[in-house]
């Protein structure tokens, strides 16, 4: 049976990532193993196929059985939340094993060092670092790359040289290619590019441990900075032609950064191409990017065909994937039907439902179709199937929806819903969706607003849209 101590450290894990999870009673851990074990593969799984969104509830639900988490289980988690940024819920996960007295084993001290790296968190580097000498855990190469490079992120990036000698002197560990690849990471972030063709070159004549992708990745990189897309190219087939090496998905990540940074077209669509040929999997800081671009050219096909690439290579899309194309379907082709197609193949295909900022794109499309029976059955939808609740801008679609199907006492109804204020991004919309339906003077709207007390818009920043709406509601002369 779990103490006091252990039961209050899982409760306050859970009460922080799953409002559903409610524990009454202790946990009861007898004979468990095989369910620990079952448990540990399905999060694990998870984790490997990128349906992220799905790893937490397994959690939850693990700890909701009373089924007794062990070291496993917490690497796991501590591998996913470091990969989500998560650190509130890493930082709950390190209470409960600390509470648990489960010490952290070195992947899991890796994989805390390189989510602090990434995210330039110092202290917390040298914490987790100042752990494993305190537990005598021996670094891996790894560990040293990780904490080296926490140093040269957050400015010091000849610290970061200094601690790349000593320690690895110190701990007697070989620098491999990836370390010294590494070093050209933090010399270009620093903005030192004569010294990172300077080391690049020394790796290319055999003083340094010969240049692998990872290496040329940074070269790569660098001439994207420098808009040199040609040597870019060149540095890229040298990748396979000179180096018999194979382009990894940062490999390609860096020409079509480049290639929307430049607005070629033909070209982004031709790299996610290869990418399924070649069965490269597209990161999502690629696919975001892509969508983004053929979102501000306002290219809806090109758009569909960049997802449909990525999910052909096997990629998994994510919630901001999946945003971007709605939001494309309705706002630039005025398609709710097809995004809604989307909206079911997502949930069937990768069990990520509507989120609200999909349904208020949904809403205000069909609103704006004069389509109110569809805009309220999906009202509906989201709040009994999907149990999300509507924010301001959800209120906002619904009352232009209601307008422009000419509900007028529903719309001045909806104004004194208390939920329709909050979020000054909401305001906002409402404001600029007032000033069209003056300019469309629509004379039974307008009344309606004029009716309106519009002070109880008290959001952050509205004193100036307060002033814009009373210009707006001033009787003509």
């Amino acid at each position: 049976m779990f103490s006091d101590g252990q039961f209050k450290a899982i409760s306050d894990l859970c009460g922080s990532i799953s409002s559903n999870v409610d524990f009454q009673s202790k946990f009861e851990p007898a004979d468990s193993s095989s369910l620990v074990a079952v448990y540990n593969k399905k999060i694990f799984e998870l984790i490997c196929k990128r349906y992220y969104h799905r790893v937490t509830p397994v959690f939850c639900e693990m700890l909701e059985s009373r089924v007794f988490p062990d070291k496993e289980t917490f690497t796991h988690m501590i591998s996913f939340y470091t990969k989500m940024k998560a650190f509130s819920q890493v930082k709950g996960i390190l209470e409960m094993m600390s509470e648990l007295k489960i010490p952290r084993p070195i992947t899991a001290i890796n994989d805390l060092l390189r989510a602090y790296a990434e995210e330039g968190m110092l202290k917390e580097a040298v914490m987790e670092w100042n752990y494993m000498l305190d537990n005598r855990i021996e670094p891996s190469i790894e560990t040293l790359e990780h904490f080296i490079k926490a140093h040269g992120v957050s400015g010091d990036i000849f610290g970061a040289l200094k601690l790349f000698s000593k320690l690895f002197r110190e701990f007697r560990l070989e620098p491999s290619s990836d370390t010294h690849a590494m070093i050209l990471e933090l010399l270009l972030l620093s903005g030192k590019t004569d010294l990172v063709i300077c080391r690049f070159e020394a790796m290319k004549r055999g003083e340094l441990p010969a240049p692998g992708t990872r290496a040329l990745n940074v070269i790569l990189d660098l001439h994207r900075r420098q808009n040199d897309i040609k040597s870019m190219e060149k540095t890229f087939e040298s990748i396979r032609a000179d180096f018999g090496l194979r382009p990894t998905d940062k490999s390609y990540e860096c020409l079509i950064l480049a290639y929307c940074e430049s607005r070629k077209y033909s070209k982004i669509l031709s790299i996610f191409k290869e990418m399924a040929v070649e069965k490269i999997v597209p990161n999502s800081n690629s696919i975001s990017t892509a969508l983004h671009t053929f979102t501000q050219s306002k290219d809806v096909h090109s758009a569909e065909n960049i997802l449909f690439l990525s999910l052909q290579a096997g990629a998994i899309p994510d919630y901001q994937h999946f945003v971007t194309l709605v939001f494309l379907l309705c706002k630039i082709e005025n398609n709710p039907e097809r995004a809604l197609a989307y909206c079911l193949k997502f949930k069937k295909d990768y069990q990520l439902t509507p989120n609200q900022e999909i349904y208020v794109h949904l809403i205000f499309c069909y609103g704006k179709n004069q389509e109110l029976a569809k805009v309220l059955r999906l009202y509906r939808k989201m709040i009994l199937e999907d149990k999300l609740s509507p924010t301001p801008l959800t209120f906002v679609a619904l009352l232009i929806a209601y307008i422009n199907s000419s509900k007028f006492l529903e719309a001045a109804n909806l104004l004194e819903n208390p939920g329709f204020y909050g979020i000054d991004n909401a305001n906002r919309h409402l404001f600029a969706e007032i000033s069209t339906l003056f300019r469309t003077k629509n004379q039974q709207a307008i009344h309606m607003l004029q009716q309106f007390d519009w002070t109880k818009l008290k959001g952050p920043g509205m004193q100036k849209e307060l002033e814009k709406i009373n210009q707006l509601l001033r009787p003509s002369t």
